[in-house]
Parts: C-alpha cells; sequence; structure tokens
C-alpha cells in the first residue's frame, strides 16, 4: 500500500509536468523504466530494504526504506548535460524538478494505524551504477512501519 500511495501522489505531480511515475520491481526493472521516453522525465519508485528498529524484535517496528529515481530518460549517458539546470523544450530543469519531488515526499502522510505517518526523508544523491553517474538523481527516505501480529504457529 505504501508504495502505491507514493506512485499515485507522484503520478499526479508528473503528469502536470509531462513526465510519469512508475513502481520499480527490482533494481533491472528500474534501468528499463528509466531508459523509456527519452526527453520526458520519469520518476521511478523503488523498495530499497526494511531493517527492525532497535535492539529488540518484540518492538515489532521497522524502518521501510524506499528511493525515488529521477531522470530525463536520455538513454542514462554517462556525460552529464545542461538539462540539469537549464532546462529541455518546455521542461523544467531536472533539478527543480528534484527539489519538487523532495517537497512531494515530505509532504506525504502515511496511515496512522501502522507507520509513523510522516516520512524521513534521508537526502538526494546522484544516482550511479557500477560508480558511474548517470543523468538521474535519487532520492531517500524512510518510513518508520509497525508489523503485523505474527500468527501463531501450528
Amino acid at each position: 500500500d505504501q508504495l502505491k500511495q507514493l506512485r499515485d501522489a507522484l503520478q499526479l505531480w508528473a503528469v502536470e509536468k509531462g513526465g510519469s511515475a512508475e513502481i520499480a520491481r527490482d533494481p533491472f526493472h528500474l534501468l528499463s523504466l528509466l531508459q523509456i521516453k527519452p526527453g520526458a522525465f520519469r520518476a521511478a519508485v523503488l523498495f530499497a530494504s526494511e531493517n527492525k528498529r532497535g535492539d529488540l524484535e518484540e518492538t515489532s517496528m521497522v524502518d521501510r526504506v524506499y528511493t525515488v529515481v529521477l531522470s530525463r530518460g536520455r538513454g542514462l549517458t554517462a556525460k552529464p548535460t545542461d538539462s540539469l539546470v537549464e532546462g529541455q523544450g518546455d521542461g523544467e530543469p531536472l533539478f527543480d524538478l528534484v527539489e519538487q519531488l523532495r517537497e512531494i515526499i515530505r509532504g506525504l502522510s502515511f496511515s496512522a494505524g501502522t507507520t509513523e505517518v510522516t516520512p524521513n526523508y534521508t537526502g538526494t544523491e546522484v544516482f550511479a551504477v557500477d560508480g558511474k553517474a548517470l543523468d538521474a538523481y535519487q532520492l531517500t527516505f524512510q518510513i518508520g512501519t509497525l508489523l503485523p501480529e505474527p500468527e501463531p504457529a501450528t
């Protein structure tokens, strides 16, 4: 549900700006999504990890980490372009879109019954594959989530 809520919020914003937002199944799917539709930007949402919070399992609390990668889909070349700060066609500069995306993430509210409600934005960095920076940015955030009660063993 968290992935769908994030994608839906980003999709509303992206469509207004001539882009799109989708959920990526895994890192390979993420790369293929970012290469589609050169020139238009695309945001790909990826569940990155889930880590137990604290030392005790009894708390049933985990931190779920999500990444959102934003690119113009320009073939994901390793050479940065002027589109980062000057825009492209009628589109805004990619860096402006990154800032807007950050604020959407910071403004999300998740279900009060199962999460901490407000995500913890942890940063933005250049998206890289095998240590090579690409024409994309990765935004990372986490949300504290309460795990459901386990089913008794039979």
